[in-house]
């Protein structure tokens, strides 16, 4: 595996090592750990689906899978319960929940969906939403590296560059690279292109560039009720995004990678060959490439905002305390809480709002 940590720390970064949420370190485990993009069968990931749910099960939580909730029910601004469908045997059936509270934790894409649908009208329900937009820098390594299984998913992080302006900014992180995320990443140009590429993928190493967003964008239910999202990546959060790319490329570089590839529709690709007034020139003219919508792959795993909590009644639909200002006993428990980008992995904080709102609701 290419020692990222020293390249960075030769070009004057301070890399360090990501703290994972994740149960079974030892060696043993290791081989198991890298598998987990796969699906994570042996339970290493304490996620929600480890901790939370299970602890709800164990203390006589009904859980209901295949049931989809189409609308929360209330009554004079109290909440009264919530309406969807249930697939059982293959029937689908409507079903009728009745509760003096209700949670919604849909995340930040259907949350606000399903809070529409049910009458809330407060203007900033859907708004403020952020994705942390991501795009993926790789570099072809002599040696086989085996990003796809091997180890941890996310090793080691750079926080160099995460303040540039404003506290706004970008991580550098490695990622986990399964198959079909790395022949997704790729641009399109024919099946056998594809083939060549993804027959190199064993000595494929990969950052991605993780942009905190400052300007967010919506959304809202379309005519079916499902959720229709409109963003475009502010000039601002663009820069930032820029910046990345270059600074990948000269980690990879310094790293001993024999090519580069960057994210873009036209395939660029630059060869370390280059002595470095040509390898920094060729750096300087990818802010001219063209970096609008549908010319190079932007990705998000992080969802965060339309559905803000905090003190003001005009701007935040979400008391304090996690309960929705237009309907009593209708609380949110999710990311759409987050007022803005959280600019690192948002996992932890989201189980740490749902363990908030859930002790208040104690009380």
């Amino acid at each position: 595996m290419p020692s990222y940590s020293n390249s960075a720390k030769a070009l004057g970064h301070n890399p360090e090592f990501i703290p994972r949420n994740e149960r079974g370190l030892e060696k043993e485990d290791f081989q198991g750990i890298g598998f987990s993009p796969y699906g994570d069968r042996y339970g290493h990931k304490q996620g929600s689906l480890e901790t939370f749910l299970r602890d709800a099960a164990l203390h006589g939580a009904k859980i209901m899978p295949y049931t989809q909730i189409d609308k929360v029910l209330h009554e004079g601004g109290q909440v009264t319960g919530a309406e969807g469908i249930i697939t059982a045997n293959g029937l689908r059936r409507p079903i009728t929940i009745r509760a003096k509270r209700v949670v919604v934790s849909a995340g930040s894409l259907y949350t606000p969906v399903l809070l529409k649908k049910s009458g809330l009208k407060h203007a900033h329900i859907g708004q403020h939403l952020y994705f942390h937009p991501t795009v993926a820098v790789s570099g072809v390594y002599p040696k086989v590296s085996d990003p796809s299984w091997t180890g941890p998913m996310m090793s080691v992080v750079n926080n160099q560059f995460t303040q540039l302006r404003d506290n706004y900014g970008f991580k550098l992180e490695t990622p986990p690279a399964h198959a079909g995320l790395s022949v997704m990443a790729l641009p399109w140009h024919s099946g056998e292109a594809n083939k060549r590429a993804m027959l190199k993928l064993p000595r494929y190493s990969h950052f991605i560039v993780l942009t905190r967003d400052k300007y967010g964008g919506s959304v809202l239910p379309d005519r079916y009720g499902f959720p229709r999202v409109h963003y475009r990546l502010h000039t601002y959060d663009l820069q930032h995004l820029l910046r990345g790319i270059q600074e990948a490329a000269r980690i990879h570089r310094a790293a001993g990678a024999d090519e580069i590839l960057f994210p873009h529709g036209t395939e660029q690709r630059l060869s370390t060959k280059n002595d470095p007034p040509a390898f920094e020139a060729f750096l300087k003219e990818i802010p001219q490439w063209g970096w609008k919508p549908n010319e190079f792959p932007l990705f998000s795993a992080h969802q965060m905002g339309t559905a803000r909590m905090g003190g003001r009644d005009k701007e935040d639909p979400i008391k304090p305390n996690g309960e929705t200002r237009e309907v009593r006993g209708l609380y949110v428990a999710d990311a759409s809480l987050f007022p803005a980008a959280s600019g690192v992995n948002p996992m932890l904080t989201i189980m740490g709002l749902a363990h908030y709102v859930a002790q208040g609701m104690k009380k």
